[in-house]
């Protein structure tokens, strides 16, 4: 399955380099992101949070798990959770990332959309109708299955372009 999910872009991996010891990294880090679980059911109230951090997960001296955190009018929508881990090799820290966009509650979503729509064309199918319902129904299909797949896709691309710049500023300032 996974395999899928990084032909589709819906995981992705980065691997970023940076001049700086971990206890430092890790320490600037940690104040960059609230303490916080990472689940279905913690994402509701974000958007009444007065903090400043745009991250929320866990961070320990061997690996994070962050996701951004939701704000009211925000226009990107972000499914994408980044789990990594550090390695400190001489004076150089490397971070591996995965970004993971896939959710395994769209199984049930793509499940019960795809079980709908096919009980909706068989009882349209045993009725002399005409094509206009059935390509009507084909179209709403299409974007039921194909907009939360691109909001998906979209914010992987997006939390990677910014963990990359967070963590070369997190380095420099």
């Amino acid at each position: 399955m996974e395999k899928v999910l990084l032909k589709w872009g819906l995981i992705d991996n980065l691997k970023t380099e940076l001049k700086i010891p971990k206890q430092e990294f890790v320490s600037k880090l940690m104040s960059q992101v609230d303490i916080s679980t990472i689940d279905i059911f913690g994402d509701m109230f974000d958007v009444f949070s007065s903090s400043k951090n745009v991250y929320k997960g866990t961070v320990s001296h061997n690996g994070f798990e962050i996701k951004k955190r939701r704000r009211f009018f925000d226009k990107q929508f972000s499914f994408a959770t980044a789990k990594g881990d550090f390695q400190e090799n001489e004076d150089i820290l490397i971070i591996n990332t995965v970004i993971n966009g896939w959710n395994d509650l769209m199984f049930l979503f793509y499940g019960f959309a795809l079980l709908f729509y096919i009980m909706f064309l068989f009882m349209i199918g045993s009725k002399d109708l005409s094509a206009f319902p059935i390509v009507f129904i084909l179209f709403h299909a299409f974007l039921v299955f194909y907009v939360p797949f691109r909001m998906m896709k979209s914010s992987v691309k997006k939390i990677k372009y910014d963990l990359e710049r967070e963590f070369h500023f997190i380095a420099t300032k």
